[in-house]
């Protein structure tokens, strides 16, 4: 049997699309007052949104008629005909935020117009509106969404702990916030001021951007943006993306917005990734904060109930353009640093060359390779000559050593009747990691105190993250003082972290904490333990490309070998290559 669904059902079958968490409530909420042309807003949370969610306005308001039927399914001012749906420049438009929203919580819209000598407000709660009243107030737009899902348990245990719904309003409120500098925004959790960033006014964009993304990251990441400005009769690229040098090991600040909408694009985001190709280290990301004009008619926004993904009608035109826009602007920007980063490059490889081995030191002398006709004294002699020994003892003179470097990257050892090819970077990965699950199992984490403590200044996100988890880097040897609102120092560190970045290695390290969504909830403590572990252990250890003295590469082989997982670094990756005896003897054809 077919059957009419009530308005009620309907409403909350549509707020199970649009009202994910809230953060979905507040993203609403802000681009309706963007969309009012509102120049403050101001947002109120308590306990990340599932008791409050208010965002105040200042914006163009609502007479009393638009109030009454704001709330109504399908009811809007963005558009009139499907003309105006191929042409979208709001960000709202599709008339369910107010109607699904005020469905699953208890909503109060208060509003008033200039021309209006007095406002008016409305209340509904669970889908029942309540007359409107007159009230006075100034001129804008006042939503207050009060005990989220609060009759809907059902959907409010699939909710995460209230830090990490936090997490998720911050992450919601700076993607609104820096796409609109010249927006005073506000917000505050719990009574408590989170945010005041005031509105920026600037001769061009970028130059607002670049304030704004100041306020929100810090002068780690404003101070190492390169900016693009790209421009086509149908797109303009502008934006900024991170230097190569603050690429990090998480895909974490990395913001895309469609005529100032927040949007997810793997395609966008891949052209960016291919520009940066050959400038940062495989396994990590740059930071970007793109922003892409393009005409609403090669664009459909309508592809997803919170509008958060879109299809282009020129995809392949649209990847080329910002892979060559943050292309260009990265190669101009870095070439200076580029020509010194070679000038540098080749003078350490001249200096490599004068390093002890038997390798190295073929390579400072021409090889001559003695004919045919030439003793066997002669090529004792040549040998001897590169080798620099006084030996007489043929052996010893072609015995090749039981373990060398190749390529600066592996490591070669015989083994029984088997070669072992190590990677030295995954060994001394799996090598570091195990002394550091060691100590800290044991309770015995040798620090060291830094001379002179390592400031650091976070995103509001990374921050709380840090303030959360502070006694769990604690036990891992990393000691941290809040200092600050949004800036920490680094005091102590293990031991065996003392010739690691520490800049670099904390903003992995952050990154790593801040993008587990649920980080307490969805590990055990182990597992947690291991992947902070993992983290410090691919920082402290030996990188692929350097040239290790004999007694390190002894020492690595040695403790490899020793280690109970010797074949897999901490990340899954394989450390050892075997190369069977009889196999290699197949190959010279040695039956």
């Amino acid at each position: 049997m077919i059957i009419q669904l009530p308005p009620s059902l309907i409403n909350k079958i549509a707020a199970g699309e649009v009202v994910e968490r809230p953060a979905s409530v507040l993203k609403e909420l802000i681009e309706n007052s963007i969309d009012a042309e509102a120049t403050k807003i101001e947002i109120n949370i308590e306990k990340a949104g599932l008791q409050l969610v208010e965002v105040i306005d200042n914006g163009s308001g609502m007479n009393r008629e638009d109030l009454e039927i704001s709330c109504d399914s399908h009811t809007t001012s963005k558009i009139t005909t499907l003309d105006d749906l191929e042409n979208i420049l709001t960000m709202g438009f599709r008339g369910e935020a107010l109607a699904s929203i005020s469905s699953v919580s208890e909503t109060t819209v208060a509003s008033r117009t200039d021309s209006d000598k007095t406002g008016a407000s409305v209340s509904i709660e669970s889908g029942r509106k309540n007359h409107s009243n007159v009230i006075a107030r100034e001129r804008g737009t006042t939503v207050t969404v009060k005990r989220l899902f609060h009759k809907i348990p059902a959907r409010k245990k699939f909710l995460k702990s209230e830090t990490t719904e936090f997490r998720h309003i911050l992450s919601t409120f700076i993607s609104y916030a820096l796409a609109y500098p010249n927006i005073r925004f506000s917000l505050s959790h719990n009574k408590k001021s989170v945010y005041n960033l005031p509105s920026v006014s600037k001769e061009s964009f970028n130059e607002e951007l670049k304030v704004r993304v100041l306020d929100l990251f810090g002068s780690d990441i404003s101070t190492n943006l390169v900016g693009i400005n790209y421009s086509s009769p149908q797109l303009q690229i502008g934006g900024f993306t991170g230097h190569p040098r603050i690429a990090r090991a998480q895909r974490s600040h990395q913001l895309v917005f469609l005529n100032n909408r927040p949007v997810t694009d793997k395609l966008i985001t891949k052209a960016v990734y291919d520009a940066y190709q050959t400038l940062i280290p495989k396994n990590h990301y740059p930071i970007f904060f793109l922003f892409l004009n393009l005409n609403p008619s090669l664009v459909d926004v309508n592809v997803h109930p919170r509008k958060s993904e879109v299809r282009f009608t020129n995809s392949g035109q649209i990847f080329n353009a910002v892979r060559q826009a943050v292309n260009h602007s990265l190669l101009k920007f870095i070439k200076k640093d580029t020509q010194s980063a070679l000038k540098e490059y080749s003078s350490l490889t001249q200096n490599k060359h004068k390093a002890q081995g038997v390798f190295s030191k073929v390579r400072q002398k021409p090889f001559l390779v003695p004919s045919r006709q030439g003793t066997s004294s002669q090529a004792m002699t040549f040998s001897r000559e590169i080798l620099k020994t006084n030996s007489t003892e043929p052996f010893e003179i072609y015995a090749a050593p039981r373990s060398f470097q190749v390529f600066n990257t592996y490591i070669i050892i015989e083994k029984e009747d088997k070669l072992l090819i190590i990677d030295q970077h995954a060994a001394a990965e799996r090598v570091t990691f195990d002394r550091l699950k060691e100590q800290i199992s044991t309770k015995s984490v040798e620090k060291q105190v830094l001379l002179i403590p390592e400031t650091i200044d976070l995103s509001k996100p990374e921050f709380l993250s840090v303030k959360e988890h502070r006694k769990t880097l604690n036990d891992l040897g990393i000691k941290i003082l809040i200092f600050g609102k949004q800036t920490i120092k680094v005091e102590e560190i293990p031991a065996l972290l003392s010739k690691s970045r520490i800049r670099e290695l904390l903003k992995d390290l952050i990154a790593e904490i801040s993008q587990e969504d649920e980080f307490s909830r969805s590990k055990n403590i182990e597992e947690t333990e291991n992947l902070l572990l993992s983290t410090l252990a691919c920082h402290s250890s030996i990188r692929a490309g350097k040239a290790l003295e004999r007694e390190e590469i002894d020492d690595l082989v040695k403790r490899l070998l020793n280690s109970q997982s010797p074949y897999s670094c901490p990340h899954g990756r394989p450390i050892i290559w075997e190369i069977p005896k009889n196999e290699l003897e197949g190959k010279f054809e040695r039956h």
